[in-house]
């Protein structure tokens, strides 16, 4: 069992973006400190066709994409203090969705951003 302040050394707690709309928890994705810039995380999509599900989850981030011969770009600058910068990555994960997702450090973090960001409901 982890306790609500657990710090892996590495982003590994997981959050998929879900909505075009996202809500970033207050402060640094590692400590909570006021987050006084942001870090910037790129994930790629190797596919060279168009990807209808991860474009628009691109945007829901409100990332920068750069489409190539060789697929998309995408990239987030996500909240941090002065003293940290590998507090999260971006995903994507090609078959699944939603296949854009984030993986954080702070066990805590990522509960509160879950918290902000939730599932959509799905159909009955």
């Amino acid at each position: 069992m982890l306790t609500d302040d657990y710090v892996h050394p590495t982003p590994g707690f997981p959050a998929p973006v879900t909505s075009e709309t996202i809500s970033w928890p207050a402060g640094c994705c590692v400590c909570a400190r006021p987050a006084t810039r942001g870090v910037e995380a790129k994930a790629h999509d190797g596919e060279t066709g168009t990807n209808a599900a991860v474009a628009a989850a691109g945007l829901a981030l409100g990332s920068i994409a750069v489409r190539t011969g060789g697929g998309t770009t995408y990239t987030r600058r996500i909240p941090h203090c002065a003293e940290h910068d590998d507090g999260a990555k971006l995903e994507i994960e090609s078959n699944n969705k939603p296949p854009l997702k984030i993986r954080f450090r702070s066990y805590a973090y990522q509960r509160r951003f879950l918290e902000l960001n939730p599932k959509p409901a799905k159909a009955a």
